[in-house]
């Protein structure tokens, strides 16, 4: 499937709105699903909010330490180091 955009502006927030809604899905609504069947133990350790919690931390120490590493701008450098 191809998306024809009229502009990088326009690219840009198709991604960004693309990234937004799978990260949702992801972090949010995985968790409900995976701890419906415990509604009554969401509170408890290994429940839904501990599991939200964890979540949470490693988004935010993951996420920076990706930025800072900038594994995609190593990997172009590198490919132009070898053409």
């Amino acid at each position: 499937m191809e998306e024809k955009h009229a502009s990088i502006t326009k690219l840009n927030i198709s991604v960004g709105l693309k990234l937004t809604m799978a990260r949702f899905i992801n972090s949010s609504l995985l968790l409900v699903i995976i701890n419906f069947d415990n509604t009554t133990k969401w509170f408890d350790r290994a429940g839904l909010v501990y599991d939200a919690t964890i979540l949470m931390m490693l988004m935010a120490i993951t996420d920076p330490i990706l930025y800072l590493l900038n594994i995609p701008g190593k990997i172009k450098s590198l490919k132009v180091c070898i053409e």
